[in-house]
């Protein structure tokens, strides 16, 4: 097994780890973040005039190569699971490709 954790591990919010094993990937949560890398708080809507790929070259959403729509050229993520519903597990959650099944529990 193998785990990578994209964000989340030196901030509270933003989570997003991604778990492997075999030829199985899982991404668990894809949250938004709280604060910058700077301590300032987070808004998405400083971004808008950015497309997807270019989020993730600005470092706003995690490189998960196979997990985003426009991403083609790599294999799909096999499942998306959600922690709990609060943004910052969930944010991101829009660019998720469509046919990645999403788990999560009972809130």
């Amino acid at each position: 097994m193998r785990i990578i954790i994209h964000r989340g591990s030196h901030e509270i919010g933003g989570s997003c780890v991604e778990i492997m094993a075999r030829d199985t990937r899982i991404i668990h949560d894809v949250g938004m973040p709280l604060v910058k890398k700077n301590g300032v708080r987070f808004q998405i809507e400083e971004y808008a005039d950015l497309d997807g790929p270019e989020l993730v070259k600005a470092g706003v959403l995690p490189g998960i190569k196979g997990f985003y729509e426009w991403d083609t050229a790599n294999k799909a993520v096999d499942a998306f699971f959600l922690s709990h519903a609060h943004l910052d597990q969930y944010g991101f959650l829009k660019f998720k490709k469509k046919a990645i099944p999403c788990y999560m529990g009972e809130s």
